[in-house]
């Protein structure tokens, strides 16, 4: 079960299974608790392209490329019950180009996790979950004001922050 986290929450690690996604900041604080931002969350989703793999322009300068397989979660409508359906980022067929209508949407929760899954949840119930990959990078997540993270090969997570002083800022998030 997971912990809702906010923007400038205090957690400890120990308590916490995952490392949150788009920008872990430890604080000046005891090793064992943490200051996270998730500089993604509430940004609007202001445009979804398919370009060299699923990529979500978000407002604030940030996007989102995805390019291993991912899972989308559809929200529950009408009679339709809750489905999750496997998309292949480099290979989206015209028939799944409209399960993908994200826009305007707003991103509630983003992290990845020990292995370097991608994990975000956006305003309408929609769910995307990427899995790393032994050999490709599976997703980036650019930031004009932030930085920039990825899932390398074997899910290793780098992240370079210029939002943070540099004595703060550290470049493997998982190392492996």
């Amino acid at each position: 079960m997971r912990a809702a986290l906010h923007r400038n929450d205090t957690f400890s690690i120990a308590a916490i299974p995952l490392v949150v996604l788009f920008g872990v900041r430890l604080t000046d604080a005891p090793k064992e608790t943490a200051m996270y931002t998730q500089w993604i969350e509430d940004c609007v989703v202001q445009r979804v392209s398919v370009r060299d793999g699923l990529v979500l322009d978000l407002d604030d300068y940030n996007e989102i490329v995805i390019s291993r397989p991912l899972i989308l979660t559809l929200p529950a409508v009408d009679r339709f019950p809750v489905e999750a359906v496997l998309i292949d980022p480099l290979r989206i067929s015209v028939y799944e180009r409209p399960l993908l209508n994200l826009a305007g949407a707003v991103c509630t929760q983003a992290w990845s996790d020990d292995e370097g899954g991608l994990h975000l949840s956006f305003s309408r119930g929609h769910r995307i979950d990427v899995d790393p990959d032994a050999e490709e990078t599976a997703w980036e997540l650019y930031g004009k004001r932030h930085g920039y993270m990825a899932c390398l090969p074997h899910g290793r997570v780098r992240v370079v922050r210029h939002d943070v002083p540099e004595d703060d800022n550290a470049n493997i998030v998982n190392p492996r």
